[in-house]
């Protein structure tokens, strides 16, 4: 297969996203540096690099981290020795699901990357390299595992898992949230068909529903990239 065409207007698109995505990344930080001691769940928290910018803007922070991997929880436990990590993946239900984990064509790229969807892990035209099980449990329940009582922040970048995340049965974890930063992926055909589209919706009026706005941010949920948004609670 050949290299994607990228279009004029999707580079724009994409130059508008990586700016939108750069400005509430900035007010994320901004908003963790005001809290005495934040707490912050990481979905997805591969070897810790959204976290080691956290801990530069307040050093009080406790973290709170979803990671299947072992390499990566080797890595993670190092960074944040302090830190709980559940060994597993957010999910709609409690089971063992598959993740497919892609071909990694730079031997500088070290972290494990995966997604519950093959089309999700095979994008930019990277073949599979394997399939293994690992645990899944709803958010509610691992926020129970932790034993938290409230979570300042909640990131959310794990390829593709929040269309399930958003659709358990009991999303309690919403009630003990402050704030998230959702990485929204669409950068693949699969999440830019209709059915998907109607999911973001879903996943916006559920948010809305408990109480978040959306901070200033690209609501073009047709961006051929990830959509970064930032919710806060309604004061």
């Amino acid at each position: 297969m050949g290299k994607r065409e990228v279009s004029t207007e999707q580079k724009r698109a994409s130059e508008k996203r990586k700016e939108v995505d750069n400005r509430l990344i900035l007010k994320c930080f901004e908003y963790i540096k005001n809290i005495g001691s934040p707490v912050v769940v990481e979905v997805g928290g591969c070897t810790g690099v959204f976290m080691e910018n956290i801990k530069r803007v307040n050093g009080n922070t406790e973290f709170y981290i979803i990671e299947p991997f072992k390499k990566n929880i080797d890595v993670l436990k190092d960074k944040f020795p302090d830190s709980k990590i559940f060994e597993g993946i957010a999910y709609s239900m409690k089971c063992s699901i598959d993740l497919f984990i892609p071909e990694q064509k730079s031997k500088k790229h070290k972290p494990i990357d995966c997604s519950i969807y093959r089309e999700s892990s095979s994008k930019n035209n990277a073949s599979i390299k394997g399939v293994v099980k690992v645990n899944a449990d709803t958010l509610t329940k691992i926020y129970g595992w932790f034993n938290v009582s409230k979570v300042d922040l909640l990131s959310m970048n794990c390829e593709g898992g929040e269309y399930d995340i958003f659709v358990a049965e009991d999303l309690g974890f919403l009630e003990l949230t402050n704030a998230i930063l959702l990485h929204m992926h669409t950068k693949c055909r699969l999440f830019l068909g209709a059915e998907y589209e109607d999911r973001r919706r879903d996943i916006v009026k559920v948010l809305q529903s408990r109480g978040f706005h959306m901070e200033d941010g690209m609501t073009d949920m047709k961006a051929l990239a990830h959509v970064v948004q930032l919710w806060k609670k309604t004061d």
